[in-house]
């Protein structure tokens, strides 16, 4: 199975975005999102973690709706994103 592993992870203060370089398996990924320490802790614990259980990780925070609209969308799309890929690259 594959593992989520993050590359690259920086804070930009002047647009207060948090930008992200990850990969899974071969394939690699970016995320940019509004900074919040909250969700950047859920992300970076599930730094080689299994695919598996980084993308059910992902799949609550989007259930919950703990964030902001922008930030749930900008989720939604990157699940999306790693979802259809991984479905295809397997």
């Amino acid at each position: 199975m594959d593992t989520f592993k993050i590359n690259n992870f920086s804070y930009d203060r002047k647009t207060n975005i948090t930008n992200l370089t990850c990969s899974i398996g071969e394939k690699n990924y970016k995320l940019s999102f509004p900074s919040n320490p909250l969700l950047e802790v859920d992300i970076l614990e599930s730094h080689e973690k299994r695919y598996d259980e980084f993308i059910v990780r992902l799949s609550k925070i989007i259930m919950n709706q703990e964030y902001d609209f922008k930030t749930l969308n900008i989720l939604k799309q990157f699940y999306h994103e790693i979802n259809n890929q991984i479905s295809v690259y397997n």
